[in-house]
This record gives structure tokens, sequence and C-alpha cells, in this order.
């Protein structure tokens, strides 16, 4: 139930930070993308009804879409939750575990990086495919998903480089208090 709440809260509050203090960044660097990806991988498929609960609060209260219909809100909010069990489970179905449970194991960056891209480039496509599909709406489908893409790359790399460096200060403050005792 904490690790629900967690990603709820901090993918909320990161979609709001991003929404209000740069806004003009959502498409270049969709921030919350990378969030969903580290939820994915640190709570594996528990993450997902937590990921929908959080898009779904932030199309109704942080960033109100209320033009857009329900079923595409829903749409958008299972598929943007799926798209990391997808990438996953093809990834583990050839072979690949790109972040092994098992603690002797390490994780191949490779594997790692490549999650992170699969996800990237399918989120975008599968998010539009039913807006798109739907409705009388003339979308320019290939600007709109090469948006989503780079949008989502660089938010996946925003976060991760972020996430890497935290856990960098975090083991340079325990190496320098280890020596201070």
């Amino acid at each position: 139930m904490l690790g629900f709440v967690t990603v709820v809260v901090v993918y909320v509050l990161v979609f709001w930070l991003q929404n209000t203090f740069m806004p003009e960044t959502m498409m270049l660097m969709y921030l919350p993308h990378g969030v969903r990806c580290v939820a994915f991988v640190a709570l594996r498929f528990i993450s997902i009804p937590a990921l929908i609960v959080a898009h779904l609060t932030c199309y109704y209260l942080v960033n109100p879409f209320w033009d857009m219909p329900l079923l595409d809100v829903l749409w958008i909010s299972i598929t943007s939750a799926l798209t990391p069990a997808l990438a996953y489970i093809c990834m583990r179905k050839v072979g690949i575990d790109p972040f092994p449970r098992a603690l002797q194991k390490e994780v191949v960056w490779q594997h790692a990086l490549l999650f992170f891209v699969i996800t990237t480039c399918v989120n975008g496509p599968l998010l539009l495919s039913y807006p798109m599909l739907s409705s009388n709406i003339p979308y320019d489908a290939i600007d709109t998903i090469t948006s989503f893409v780079i949008g989502d790359f660089f938010g996946v790399a925003m976060v991760l480089v972020s996430y890497f460096a935290v856990l960098n200060l975090i083991r340079v403050s325990r190496h320098i208090a280890q020596f201070r005792v």
C-alpha cells in the first residue's frame, strides 16, 4: 500500500511541478514518463494500478482536460501505465531480464537502456492510436508521435540521471561518515 501511495504522490507531484513551473518543456522532456518507468522497475506489476490512478488524478485535478472524452482519458491512462510492463514482458520473452531481482545478478546496463528505449518508443504510438482512430480531430501523427518519443526519452534520461546522482550522493555521504567515526 505504501508503494501505491508513493507512486501516486510522486507522479502527481512531478506532473504538477513540471506543469506549473516548466509547462513549455512538457513535450520536450516529459518527466512523468521517467517516474512511470522507475516506478515499474521498483515495484513491477504492482505499480500499474497506482500509475492509472496517478494519470487520472493528473488529467482531472492537476491539468483538467474536461473537453477530452472519458474513453480517451482512460485509454491514455491505462496504456501509459501498461507500456513499461509490455516492454518488460517482451524482453523476458526473448530471454532478457533487464532488472533481475536476484541479489547475485547484476543489472546489465545495456539491457536496462534497451528497456527504457523500448518503453519510450512504444508509448507514444500506443497512446495516440485510439484517439487518432476514434475521433474526427485531424492529427499530424508523425509530428505528434515524434514529439511524444522525444519528450519521453528526455524525461526518462533526466529522471535516471537525477536518480543515480542521488544514489551516488548517498553513497558518498555514507563513505564520508565512515571516516568521521
